[in-house]
């Protein structure tokens, strides 16, 4: 596990702080600076689920396919109330920005009351999200390679379901809507 710490000393009069001040730190190494730095558990783990609805006979709607993530096991957020823009998640693979990554099921942040997307920034292998909305505020680092790899798997995830739907003459909803294009080659 991939560790990270801040540093305490202070810094001399008259210096400056290069940097973020977060330097890496594995498990089980150490020595006589370890006493030096306030142990902070930021790398935290990032999954990223395809969930197909469960269809009741009395339903006339297809299933909808929606995405979900968790973060150390946990769901991000009420994923009964939010969806996930994956086209967000895939632009914030990629550079650091403000991201949209939690929507309404419509594609539009605001009709939920999102007005600020996620901040995301890359910096030494790893992805950080501060994030002032859906509450609580906080901010959470993944290790990238990792990150990446679960929003990829989750697209591929979606696609097989969607081949298998077709194949079984399914019809099935995507949400949000913007999803679609992520998911369905033309």
């Amino acid at each position: 596990m991939l560790r990270i710490l801040r540093c305490r000393r202070p810094l001399a009069k008259g210096a400056i702080s290069i940097g973020t001040g977060l330097v890496p730190f594995f498990k089980g190494k150490g020595g006589s600076d370890q006493s030096l730095f306030e142990d902070m558990d930021l790398v935290n783990q990032f999954k990223v689920f395809c969930k197909l609805g469960e269809r009741r006979a009395e339903d006339t709607q297809p299933p909808n396919l929606t995405f979900e993530i968790f973060v150390d096991g946990q769901a991000f957020t009420d994923f009964s109330y939010y969806a996930v823009d994956l086209a967000a998640l895939v632009q914030s693979m990629h550079q650091d920005g403000q991201f949209y990554i939690i929507t309404c099921g419509c594609g539009v942040p605001g009709c939920i009351g999102i007005v600020r997307g996620i901040n995301v920034l890359h910096r030494q292998g790893l992805v950080s999200w501060l994030i002032t909305q859906p509450r609580p505020s906080r901010t959470l680092t993944f290790e990238r390679t990792s990150y990446e790899e679960a929003i990829y798997a989750a697209i591929h995830q979606g696609r097989q379901m969607i081949t298998d739907a077709t194949q079984n003459s399914q019809n099935i909803e995507i949400f949000p809507l913007q999803n679609k294009k992520l998911l369905i080659s033309t």
